[in-house]
């Protein structure tokens, strides 16, 4: 639960799996070798699946022969000639991961599943198979055997993935041809983008120009165990198209609203940000989104300099679940126009009212560090008898998790609602992936 910034967020309402491997645990000395006992699956089950990260050199390589290789019979990609002193999989940073690309002659393969030694008690030989296909998500790549080959990351931003510019250093053809998801064609499904590599890109990349459905959208998030940061003075992200997810990034803008939310978000859900605003302006913004239902949870938003989250759009409907806003120079939650559903949120330090605006007579839970609120039953305000003040882990570190409880009943540990069974959006884990208390959960985005 300590982990600040990453997490595999898993609720019911999301049709989203956490996609971390297992760390490879290979025994001292020997070589990687195949094993035909250990098969690997699709585990993203003919989903799209690309790879994103800012270096464009390659992860590993291998000469073939004798050395290194690689062999590939339908879906099986099989990876010989490691030892444990150069074995190129597993969580590490760098390390090859789902949606990468190996390149061997003028063919490529996208890894959609892969074992290693360490994912498996009956295994005990060092070794690494790899389930591929091409691009549209199930065709089987081209075989080869003992053939040389190089691996990449697909995309080498975020910005670069939007626009379709595929990593240079690759020559085959593996980027989609088209953007729209929902039609049949060859190239549809939900696209899964996946980042890695601890990087901040300092391009703001737009989610916008897809053609997406409830069931075949960007499924937008960063690996386990990696940060991705996005960092730029105009918005760190924008959203514009239905059904988006995005989760476990860390924005931030100087000059702008670091997350904009527009024209067109039907179903979006964006959770488990880290979400700042350093300039004048606010952290999320919610406006002209054509009559849209989106979704905002587990979140930590501080440091911006206007609102926290602020709704200007009145026929568009916010479901704003366990979020922590703390530190900010205007309100924490504002509606001027719209629906807001706010439940189990924390509301700290902020220069005005902590919650302005009406809000649905549905939300409660919320918890205050002054005298405004959402009217809900169970919410809690510093006028409230026995009212306790929040603590956080490191507050003038940025580390916005919960400190542990210490005899407080009136503050944000345990007394959230139960929300486990929304029929909107349950809520079962938190920002770091951890699960929740099913029935007297903390507020805000960390769960003790």
């Amino acid at each position: 639960m300590r982990k600040f910034i990453l997490f595999s967020i898993l609720i019911l309402l999301i049709p989203f799996a956490a996609y971390s491997w297992m760390g490879a645990v290979i025994p001292a000395g020997g070589t990687v070798a195949a094993d035909s006992s250990l098969t690997p699956v699709d585990e993203f089950s003919g989903e799209l699946v690309q790879s994103v990260g800012q270096a464009a050199a390659l992860l590993t390589d291998a000469d073939g022969g004798d050395g290194t290789a690689v062999t590939i019979a339908d879906n099986i990609a099989t990876f010989t000639g490691y030892t444990t002193s150069n074995f190129p999989f597993g969580d590490a940073v760098g390390d090859i991961r789902h949606g990468d690309l190996i390149a061997y002659g003028d063919n490529y393969a996208i890894i959609k599943g892969l074992v290693t030694s360490g994912d498996a008690d009956t295994i005990t030989a060092s070794q690494a198979i790899a389930y591929v296909t091409i691009k549209d998500g199930s065709t089987a790549p081209t075989a080869a055997s003992n053939s040389a080959f190089t691996i990449y990351r697909q995309f080498t931003g975020g910005s670069l993935w939007e626009s379709n510019t595929g990593n240079t250093n690759i020559t085959a053809s593996h980027e989609l041809t088209d953007t729209v998801l929902n039609d049949s064609g060859d190239e549809d499904g939900k696209l899964n983008v996946i980042f890695y590599d601890d990087i901040t890109d300092t391009t703001r990349f737009d989610i916008d120009g897809w053609t997406t459905s409830i069931t075949q959208y960007i499924n937008a998030y960063v690996a386990s165990g990696h940060t991705y940061t996005v960092s730029n003075a105009v918005n760190g992200l924008t959203i514009s198209d239905q059904y988006t997810r995005c989760g476990g990034f860390i924005l931030s803008s100087s000059t702008n609203k670091t997350v904009f939310l527009d024209t067109d978000t039907v179903g979006v859900h964006l959770y488990g940000c880290t979400i700042t605003n350093g300039g004048t302006q606010i952290a999320i913004a919610v406006e002209n989104t054509n009559t849209s239902t989106m979704y905002i949870y587990n979140n930590i938003i501080y440091e911006f300099a206007s609102r926290g989250i602020q709704l200007d759009d009145a026929d568009a409907t916010v479901y704003f679940y366990n979020n922590t806003l703390a530190d900010g120079t205007s309100a924490g939650i504002y509606n001027i126009a719209g629906t807001i559903i706010a439940k189990n949120n924390i509301v700290s330090d902020t220069v005005n009212e902590n919650y302005i605006g009406t809000f649905d007579a549905a939300s409660d839970g919320n918890w205050s560090d002054d005298t405004y609120d959402t009217g809900g039953t169970n919410d809690i305000k510093s006028d409230d008898a026995g009212w306790d003040d929040v603590r956080y882990v490191n507050q003038a570190g940025d580390d916005y998790h919960l400190a542990a409880k210490s005899g407080e009943d009136a503050g944000p540990w345990d007394n959230g609602i139960d929300i486990d069974e929304d029929a909107n959006l349950p809520i079962t884990t938190d920002f770091d992936g951890d699960a929740r208390s099913a029935s007297a959960p903390d507020c805000g985005a960390d769960e003790i």
